[in-house]
């Protein structure tokens, strides 16, 4: 078989399903497979999905251990020669995705590819990135320029020029990736110890340590609905508490004891200077007390989770 799409789901049987259905609608040119893998969601639609989509293989978990250890289940699962990572709140608007296959089966060098994701409105958003670096991570400790530096990637005249090349990146958000299986399987697919979030980062680190590239294809395109199990209030709690949790975990494992030190502090630093200014931001208006939530959960990660 030449292609298994992996999707792990959690308490997003709703989009799971428009998903499912896109990928059936414009997928037919290639012998593909479909896993699931929930795990173990409260919310128990998803098993009516199982009685619509009969050819799409399910597999319930009795526990979630995280978006990672959901995707290594899937992949022993599975039988094709490429994996597809891909979110349940991602929807197939074409067939463009063969041409990463096509891309990558020209060029054995290439461990990893993906394409753009586009927004509610059709606009490419932000889904690729350089390895974390001194420089991303003061702008994110201080809450300045980050939103300059992600317009900037997105302005790569490669994605806004009139042809349109393929181009290397570090690292891809793990809402959409091919990934070779051969390659999935020399790094060891991902990291368990990571529950939520930069397990991405992490993964395609060991791809690119193992000598391989990563290519974006920006004709690739599919729609996503971001962080769509994340929108409440409590759903917004854990976002913020495990983006920075398995920052700390990617730091104390790549970086040196002076990089991720210094990187810690100012993130310390920052977050006591936001604390302080937010009575003061108008943009949080109404939104004080939630805010100031969340300023304290990041806080209390970097003052206290894990030794320098």
């Amino acid at each position: 078989m030449l292609l298994s799409i992996i999707i792990v789901n959690y308490n997003t049987h709703e989009h799971l399903d428009k998903c499912i259905e896109s990928i059936q609608s414009n997928l037919h040119e290639i012998d593909y497979e479909i896993i699931v893998a929930d795990n173990n969601s409260p919310d128990r639609g998803i098993e009516n999905l199982r009685i619509k989509f009969k050819d799409v293989k399910f597999y319930f978990l009795d526990e979630n251990k995280g978006f990672g250890s959901g995707c290594n289940y899937a992949v022993k699962k599975s039988h094709g020669k490429y994996l597809l990572l891909v979110n349940p709140d991602i929807e197939f608007i074409n067939n463009s995705v063969i041409k990463l296959l096509k891309f990558m089966e020209n060029d054995k060098t290439i461990g990893a590819c993906s394409g753009l994701l586009l927004d509610q409105n059709d606009m490419p958003a932000y889904n690729f990135n350089s390895f974390p670096d001194y420089s991303w991570e003061l702008k994110n400790a201080y809450g300045v320029g980050v939103s300059n530096a992600i317009i900037k990637l997105l302005e790569n005249p490669d994605i806004t020029g009139a042809v349109k090349r393929p181009f290397e990146v570090d690292w891809f958000h793990g809402a959409l990736l091919l990934i070779r299986r051969d390659v999935y399987d020399e790094v060891e697919g991902f990291d368990e110890n990571i529950f939520l979030y930069y397990e991405d980062v992490d993964i395609q680190k060991k791809i690119k340590e193992s000598g391989y590239k990563i290519f974006c294809l920006p004709e690739v395109s599919v729609r996503h609905f971001t962080q769509s199990s994340v929108r409440s209030i409590e759903g917004r709690k854990i976002y913020y508490y495990y983006m920075h949790l398995n920052k700390l975990y990617y730091m104390k494992k790549h970086f040196g004891i002076i990089k991720r030190s210094f990187i810690r502090i100012n993130y310390i630093i920052g977050y006591i200077i936001r604390i302080i200014l937010l009575p003061f931001r108008k943009k949080f208006k109404g939104r004080n007390k939630e805010k100031l939530e969340h300023y304290l959960i990041i806080l209390n990660l970097y003052l206290f989770k894990y030794k320098f």
